[in-house]
């Protein structure tokens, strides 16, 4: 490709700080009806690690978060699930604007932990955006508990928000049960970046909203499973028959990782005691 078509991009990883500058096809970022340009990065190609970068339209790096491209979201149809309406009362351009991928992994996050979400943004129709996003995806399913926080109120009243997840951007002002840890973000960031990642509005909107419906419908019934089973004070149960019970009822595979996903879900939203031995088909591990 000519030079003249390129442009330099500097990157920074997200998990080792490592500083990078990365020639970019200048129509792959400009091109981008959204101003926003998800794009992979490998290993070895700053550093040892792979990550996501948001590049906008003007080359500069909005944000960047470690995803892992091993992990598998199980393909699920479920009939119970609605019909969505596209009716919209939110301008989705905008909404992948102004929250960056870093701030809608950790609200995912604190919304599946069943937490209380409060934001630090200076500008209340961002605020709505959002809002409105998030209580579409999460229509029929999780709560969706955001509120808006003024600077200058949450510094004179942090005890008041002491239960609360409080992000002010990609910054965690408050996380008390420190639910924000890169280990334990793995799904969330690959359901932001199958989001971002898709520039059609109407197709991006499905994408994250069947990922949620997913997440919440497996996780219920591995919680109605288990209260069947009547399980008493030491006993237990191992990943294999949880396993099968939703390939058996969702003709569905689920790899550990993602499994480990659901199982927070339903001790943290569902507040239930998941008594569990982890096997494999070979045995214990």
């Amino acid at each position: 490709m000519p030079e003249d078509l390129k442009v330099p991009v500097l990157l920074t990883c997200p998990s080792c700080g490592a500083k990078g500058q990365i020639n970019f096809d200048k129509k792959l970022i400009t091109n981008s009806d959204r101003g926003i340009t998800a794009i992979n990065i490998v290993e070895n190609l700053i550093c040892i690690h792979s990550f996501v970068a948001y590049i906008d339209n003007n080359y500069t790096l909005r944000d960047s978060f470690i995803c892992d491209f091993k992990v598998e979201l199980p393909q699920v149809h479920f009939e119970q699930t609605v019909k969505h309406e596209m009716n919209v009362d939110f301008d989705v351009e905008i909404v992948k604007i102004n929250l960056k991928p870093t701030l809608m992994v950790h609200i995912l996050k604190g919304l599946f932990y069943n937490k209380q979400v409060a934001l630090i943004i200076d500008y209340d129709f961002i605020f709505k955006g959002i809002i409105n996003f998030f209580s579409y995806i999460f229509e029929n399913t999780f709560n969706s508990r955001i509120i808006s926080v003024d600077r200058q109120e949450y510094r004179k009243l942090k005890k008041n928000y002491k239960d609360y997840l409080v992000l002010d951007g990609v910054n965690i002002l408050h996380d008390k049960d420190k639910i924000i840890t890169d280990r334990k973000l793995k799904i969330e960031s690959l359901l932001a970046q199958k989001f971002y990642s898709e520039d059609d509005a109407k197709t991006c909107l499905l994408i994250i909203k069947n990922e949620v419906e997913k997440a919440f419908f497996l996780s219920k019934s591995i919680k109605e499973f288990i209260e069947s089973l009547g399980l008493q004070k030491n006993d237990k149960i191992d990943t294999i028959s949880i396993k099968n019970m939703l390939k058996e009822k969702y003709s569905v595979t689920i790899d550990t990782e993602y499994l480990n996903f659901l199982i927070i879900i339903v001790k943290k939203y569902f507040k239930t005691d998941v008594p569990i031995v982890y096997k494999n088909l070979m045995g214990f591990f």
